[in-house]
């Protein structure tokens, strides 16, 4: 069987399980249909909006780096070094594949993820806090798992914009519409937002909200630009709601089969025969 084309409407098969069945029909009619013009401007502005999205997915990408200085600049997680901790008054820089501790300006310490033992972010252990260097280990355990996590969700987001900016574009006009690319959009859309949003709570919860006696944690420039990211690609499912998809008539849609002669060519046909 070839491949089929881009347009759905020109593969028969695929043409009735996304288009014109009563199902695909049904679908396509919800939302408005705001005239050629605006409905233009709203696709391509929310495409316009999938590319700060993808700009802001692939430097929220960057913390997957080894090099010290982008580490900094994307980092996810960005902690105040305090107490008795070393590289106290320092700063602890939290990317996707190490963390980098910064002192007067320059790199004190460097360490991968799977390099790094939880003991050594904690307290010295003394009589009386001991249960509390202990709490502060299962913060550190806890985040250690949630970053592993985020580097396949940073990757995976970032190619799921690309379908978002596709499927903007192609709802741009009554032409390029089909009830296909309406069904796409919110279903990449969805799958975009919420395969991103758990691991984003989860990674604030048990990372940048996990204070402990020797860092303090806040939010990172890489974790705020994938969760505006993650927000930009949900409002798309909102924009494809809106907008009705184009009807498309009756002949239009029992369009022939691969292996069925077109009407026209079969009265010809015949025309000729008996003659």
């Amino acid at each position: 069987m070839p491949l089929c084309p881009p347009d759905p409407r020109r593969c028969p098969r695929l043409s009735y399980a996304c288009e014109t069945n009563g199902a695909c029909r049904a679908f396509g009619r919800i939302g408005v249909d705001p005239g050629a013009t605006t409905r233009g401007r709203v696709a391509r502005g929310f495409a316009a909006l999938g590319v700060v999205a993808l700009a802001l997915n692939i430097t929220a990408a960057c913390a997957l780096s080894s090099v010290d200085s982008v580490i900094k600049d994307t980092a996810w997680a960005v902690g105040r070094i305090r107490g008795k901790m070393e590289y106290a008054g320092g700063h602890a820089y939290m990317g996707l594949s190490a963390v980098v501790a910064y002192h007067g300006g320059t790199v004190k310490e460097k360490r991968k993820w799977s390099n790094i033992h939880c003991d050594d972010f904690t307290l010295t252990p003394d009589d009386d806090t001991l249960e509390r260097r202990s709490r502060d280990v299962d913060r550190c355990k806890r985040c250690k798992r949630r970053v592993r996590g985020m580097a396949t969700t940073v990757i995976v987001s970032a190619f799921t914009t690309l379908g978002t900016i596709r499927f903007s574009l192609k709802r741009a006009t009554v032409e390029s519409d089909a009830r296909f690319w309406k069904f796409l959009g919110i279903a990449v859309g969805c799958i975009s937002f919420g395969t991103a949003i758990g691991p984003l709570l989860s990674f604030r919860q048990h990372c940048t909200r996990s204070t402990t006696e020797g860092i303090h944690m806040r939010n990172g420039p890489g974790f705020i630009c994938l969760s505006i990211a993650v927000c930009l690609k949900g409002l798309s499912v909102l924009m494809h709601l809106w907008l009705r998809a184009p009807d498309v008539s009756d002949d239009d849609d029992k369009a022939p089969r691969d292996d069925e002669e077109d009407p026209e060519e079969s009265k010809d046909g015949g025309g000729e025969e008996s003659k």
